[in-house]
């Protein structure tokens, strides 16, 4: 019903909202929850169907009956009050005893779990307003202001139809699989593809346009190295595992999986995001996907998320960091040589919130990523990047901000140092001074303070890095502004 009635006065919002009447406390809004509270059914109560129409309540109304729209937006925000009961961020328990719901409530419940949305109208879906974890976050960001129904409710939002390019799917992960019971405490990162050698870049012409593409050069090394790292950071403590793009090739999500399974002392209560790498299996095209892999501690798989939008590489920056062009492409931009991929994975866990996976461009791109995040608010957007020193006032520090900002999101992003290397004329790591890593950044949005992650606490180069998640402790979010560079 919420979805059926945000369809009949969207767009009308503003004409609700802002007219001299008493709105959201409405006196016929005690009615209308108890209403709610006692049906017995999962079906809209015939007494709210009756005032939808204009009928009598058998109480007093703010909304007159020939007012059909406001008369909406009361049931709604009725309805919006009902649901704080099954609102993922409410305790399920009070006083040591469960919450008895009703049946409504309870069928409500109920069909999320199985369908993860509470139900759908003409393809708009009703969910839980994010962020779903305990902390709910700055108050400023729900205030009701604008004329938007976006604003105006706490506990329930519709996530709008598809466009025809995207789709987006949402799902309720079962509590046996969810990794974490609280929000993660402790993110470890990991560049994994540390030295200048360590991806081969390889250029393919098709079409009159040139194409480029990363993998690692040597797999066996790669993976070796990205199962110790995980192994290691779980054993340091670590309970969400942000690892970079490109250097995890199918096969080595497969061979970390089993080795967290094989472990004699498995952590469970952990999320892994296995960076990325290019699939085995090909799209439409023939090409392959770009594709992270999101594991829980025991090595068993939650999601998959694959990239939306190739990057194009530019010409200044592929010189910079030695990576060749094509024959006769030497002063063109270079676009990533994989499948785009159309479907947006959305996961509801417990403890961990709502989560997403934003791979590297994917997170610069209004559409659909930043427009999902902006309509799901999800507790955390994690993305691998390919990409040089990760540094204030870069773009995935301003998008973060732009996003986190609005929403109270928490933001990873976790970079390799391979690029960052070639653009120092470096071979190593070991040959970069701290501040020039920048191997990843943490936004807390909600406390608008932001890290960037370089080297090791005693100044080390970083092989695996843990943090702990404490915002109070870092800078603010003020974007560093970048200068201009001389026209020649």
């Amino acid at each position: 019903m919420f979805a059926k009635l945000w369809t009949q006065i969207d767009g009308k919002a503003g004409a609700i909202i802002s007219v001299p009447w008493p709105g959201k406390q409405a006196r016929e809004q005690g009615r209308l929850r108890a209403i709610l509270i006692a049906a017995d059914a999962f079906d809209v109560p015939q007494e709210v169907e009756d005032y939808l129409s204009g009928g009598n309540l058998g109480c007093a109304c703010d909304a007159p009956p020939n007012n059909l729209e406001q008369r909406a937006f009361v049931v709604m925000c009725a309805l919006d009050s009902v649901a704080m009961d099954i609102h993922p961020s409410m305790p399920t328990r009070a006083g040591g005893r469960a919450i008895v719901l009703s049946p409504l409530l309870a069928r409500m419940k109920q069909v999320r779990t199985a369908n993860g949305v509470y139900g759908e109208h003409s393809g708009r879906r009703t969910i839980p307003k994010g962020r779903l974890s305990k902390q709910r976050g700055d108050p400023e960001v729900d205030w009701a202001s604008g004329a938007n129904l976006e604003t105006q409710f706490e506990y329930l939002t519709v996530l709008q139809p598809a466009t025809a390019h995207y789709s987006i799917q949402i799902e309720v992960v079962p509590p046996r699989l969810s990794p974490l019971s609280e929000p993660p405490k402790i993110v470890g990162l990991a560049p994994i593809a540390e030295d200048a050698d360590d991806l081969n870049f390889t250029t393919q012409k098709r079409g009159g346009r040139p194409y480029l593409d990363a993998h690692p050069r040597d797999v066996a090394l790669l993976q070796k190295r990205l199962i110790d790292s995980v192994v290691t950071l779980l054993d340091r403590g670590a309970d969400l595992i942000v690892l970079p793009e490109l250097v995890v090739p199918q096969e080595t999500a497969d061979a970390l999986a089993a080795a967290l399974q094989a472990r004699p002392a498995p952590r469970p209560d952990a999320m892994i995001v296995c960076g990325s790498g290019l699939t085995t299996l090909a799209g439409a095209t023939g090409l392959r996907f770009n594709e992270a892999v999101v594991l829980n501690g025991h090595g068993l798989e939650l999601f998959r998320q694959r990239k939306i939008h190739p990057f194009n590489m530019g010409d200044q920056r592929m010189r910079e960091c030695g990576i060749p062009f094509a024959d006769g492409f030497e002063n063109r931009p270079h676009m990533e040589d994989i499948e785009p991929h159309t479907e947006i994975k959305v996961r509801d866990l417990t403890g961990m919130g709502r989560t997403m996976v934003a791979i590297c461009e994917d997170l610069e791109q209004l559409s659909p990523i930043g427009e999902i995040v902006m309509a799901t608010r999800p507790d955390w957007v994690l993305t691998p990047v390919l990409d040089i020193s990760q540094e204030p006032g870069r773009w995935t520090h301003q998008r973060s901000i732009e996003l986190g900002r609005k929403t109270g999101s928490q933001f990873v992003v976790s970079c390799s140092t391979s690029l960052t290397v070639r653009k120092s004329k470096a071979a190593t790591l070991s040959e970069l001074s701290p501040g020039q890593m920048g191997l990843g950044l943490l936004y807390a949005g909600d406390s608008r303070r932001v890290k960037i992650v370089d080297a090791s606490e005693d100044g080390s180069v970083p092989r695996t890095l843990v943090i702990d998640w404490k915002p109070d402790s870092w800078p603010g979010d003020n974007v560093t502004s970048i200068p201009k560079k001389p026209k020649h």
